[in-house]
């Protein structure tokens, strides 16, 4: 199936792109052209970081593997200080968060990271998917909020995979 890159207003691989505005107009927040990017980035064979912070070894080393097969470059944390570390030092593409962790809420080290070390694209996984969790997410710009246990294909169309 032929895929258009510059495809705006036309059914692409990755959606319908917006056809009211070219993409130099396009009026939309950063996280609503985020996947697209995403997609075009993988199409062109392009590796991206993802940071995964998750105390859970087992589903950790699973989630990495899965998403080194999908061409991330995989750095993970079991906790807050570890993942405020990694940010700190390295550039990620994307942050997959789990929010109760052993030192902290996940959602707080979002709150504390200055806009220069946040990961273009946030998904959060809780194994607690309250209002209050969701309210708090929104308000912090998070592209998806998943709860466990999590649906591999959802996780996976949550990073435009």
């Amino acid at each position: 199936m032929p895929v258009s890159v510059l495809g705006w207003g036309k059914r692409t691989l990755w959606g319908t792109c917006p056809t009211r505005a070219p993409p130099s107009e396009f009026s939309g927040e950063w996280h609503d052209v985020f996947p697209r990017a995403l997609a075009l980035l993988f199409l062109l064979g392009v590796n991206r970081r993802l940071l995964i912070v998750e105390d859970d070894a087992v589903l950790r080393k699973h989630l990495a593997r899965l998403f080194t097969r999908h061409g991330f470059e995989v750095v993970h944390a079991n906790t807050c200080r570890e993942a405020a570390v990694a940010l700190r030092v390295e550039r990620f593409d994307v942050l997959l968060l789990d929010v109760n962790l052993p030192d902290g809420d996940g959602l707080e080290m979002v709150i504390a990271l200055d806009e220069a070390a946040r990961p273009h694209h946030i998904v959060v996984t809780t194994a607690m998917c309250t209002a209050e969790v969701q309210a708090r997410a929104t308000q912090l710009r998070v592209h998806r909020i998943l709860a466990k246990p999590v649906d591999v294909q959802l996780l996976l169309a949550a990073l435009a995979l």
